[in-house]
């Protein structure tokens, strides 16, 4: 193709055009930021059992209906293991 004519797909400008990198939102940026300011924040997989499950949905329940809002699984999950670490503290094979 010559200069004059538009850039067509097999042309190097074309493909470069095609395949940018994303560029960054705002939005998730942000997010970042406020993770970061917050602590450290790890996504990870958890399989639970029925009956755990049954009871994080019933405390959520309770939770929306006290507080207007829900209450994200991720916080109640790290709430719940932080108390359980503090009641496991005095027994002895993990004391601190």
């Amino acid at each position: 193709m010559n200069s004059s004519s538009a850039v067509g797909l097999g042309e190097p400008e074309g493909k470069k055009s095609l395949f940018q990198p994303p560029s960054p939102s705002p939005e998730r940026s942000e997010r970042v930021e406020m993770q970061k300011a917050s602590g450290v924040r790890m996504r990870m997989t958890l399989e639970m059992t029925r009956e755990s499950l049954e009871i994080v949905q019933r405390y959520q329940s309770q939770y929306r209906l006290e507080f207007g809002h829900a209450l994200p699984k991720w916080k109640l999950i790290s709430e719940a293991l932080a108390l359980y670490d503090k009641t496991r503290e005095g027994e002895g094979s993990e004391a601190k």
